[in-house]
């Protein structure tokens, strides 16, 4: 083991001749050479993220976020609607009965079905302009989390994924659940099951699964009434469309 000074003037002793010393010598090498043997190691990423953040923090201001894009929330969110259709048809193939043998085109639904979804439009707008503070976990929901996903969304993007969560979950809720359940429990304790089982894929916050459920209620027995589930479609989709509208471009600018 050697012994000497250091450069700053420590001393470090030998164990074969404590009293032995030497005089380090600094040696320069030149730019771009290294001793023969030496090798070239790279710098560790996080020291070079912070040398360039501190050569040209505006790089690192106007780098562009990891956060996914209104495009892609867009496409996400109508994908997971859409696949709800597809298990829904799968079920109703494999099991019985089709979702789609209560479906039938008719302007008259269509109608019945959109000024179904008025009511619940009323109740909405109602909580949100509650000087009460009525459900404030659903109000914080809204601003923390429909807000940002969905404030740069376009009138077109609100009324497609309005569209498909329509479709998606009617199809497997109201079209496939509801009525294979109505088999072996009858029309209202398969309303009751099925518009829990509703609520409960929304969990929000817990009083967001009981208004849910609550208007799982309402559309399951939409589809009782008129026998087509194009009208409790049509009433999610509106009302799904007008609150989305309205909590984003009046509510929240307000």
């Amino acid at each position: 083991m050697l012994s000497g000074n250091l450069p700053d003037g420590t001393r470090v002793a030998s164990m074969n001749n404590p009293g032995a010393a030497f005089t380090a010598t600094p040696v320069t090498i030149p730019a771009g050479k290294l001793p023969t043997g030496a090798s070239r190691l790279p710098a560790p990423p996080i020291f070079i993220r912070n040398m360039e953040e501190s050569e040209n923090p505006s790089r690192v201001r106007n780098a562009p976020s990891r956060l996914p894009t209104p495009a892609r929330w867009f496409f996400v969110a109508c994908a997971a609607e859409l696949s709800l259709a597809v298990i829904a048809a799968f079920l109703g193939n494999l099991f019985q009965p089709s979702p789609w043998a209560q479906f039938k085109w008719g302007l008259g639904h269509a109608l019945i079905g959109l000024g179904a979804g008025i009511p619940l439009f009323v109740l909405f707008v109602a909580m949100l302009r509650s000087g009460r503070k009525v459900f404030p976990d659903i109000r914080r929901a809204l601003d923390e989390m429909v807000g940002p996903i969905f404030a740069n969304w376009s009138i077109f993007r609100l009324a497609a994924i309005s569209i498909c969560a329509g479709i998606g979950e009617e199809l497997l809720f109201r079209g496939f659940v509801q009525a294979k359940l109505a088999q072996s429990l009858g029309p209202f304790l398969s309303l009751a099951t099925t518009s829990f089982l509703f609520g409960c894929v929304h969990p929000i916050t817990l009083n967001y699964v009981a208004v849910t459920a609550g208007v799982g209620v309402y559309l399951g027995g939409l589809q009782m009434a008129t026998g087509n589930l194009l009208v409790p479609m049509v009433t999610h989709a509106a009302y799904d469309f007008m609150a989305l509208v309205y909590y984003l471009r009046v509510h929240r600018k307000s």
